[in-house]
């Protein structure tokens, strides 16, 4: 009776790990997001990009104009807005070739991190969220905590952070 025991010890050890197919789902989303990025971030590295400061003080004159009218208080949330955005604007194409690096940087280790995953390697958990910091604080640094770079990093940890949760469930199905 002992060896009977044994012996179906010994064979559950040896089966193989079956991967959940919530696990199988987040990491094809993530290999589809990261084949996107890959692929957009190529593409930006051969397009030039310039501030047409014209263009752009024309657009800023007229929503001074159309708040004008308005309260005080409105006018200068909207004109802070505007700054921002200009900034932004600036340093995205002084630090593009840098931005799309780093851009490129964590779509390649989130995917490899989902692959390691897909694997059921937990390695590629830490990999994964790994990216996810890089993908969010260096842009920050960049931009020095802009009111827009802001608002792209709370969207990032909100995406990123439901998938590092949604990861972190499937841990237990990886060694």
């Amino acid at each position: 009776m002992s060896s009977d025991i044994d012996s179906t010890v010994d064979e559950v050890e040896f089966l193989p790990k079956s991967r959940p197919t919530f696990l199988t789902v987040l990491c094809i989303l993530t290999f589809i997001v990261s084949a996107y990025s890959i692929i957009r971030n190529v593409r930006a590295l051969f397009k030039t990009k310039s501030f047409d400061e014209e263009g752009w003080r024309g657009i800023m004159d007229q929503v001074e104009d159309a708040v004008r009218d308005s309260d005080p208080q409105s006018a200068k949330f909207v004109e802070g807005i505007l700054d921002a955005m200009s900034s932004y604007m600036h340093l995205s194409i002084e630090y593009s070739k840098l931005l799309i690096g780093i851009s490129l940087v964590v779509a390649l280790l989130s995917a490899f991190g989902a692959y390691l995953m897909y694997q059921l390697k937990g390695s590629g958990f830490k990999i994964y969220v790994a990216a996810k910091v890089i993908g969010i604080v260096v842009p920050l640094a960049i931009f020095s905590f802009n009111t827009i770079a802001l608002a792209n990093a709370v969207f990032a940890i909100i995406i990123g952070g439901i998938f590092v949760i949604l990861y972190a469930t499937q841990r237990k199905y990886m060694t």
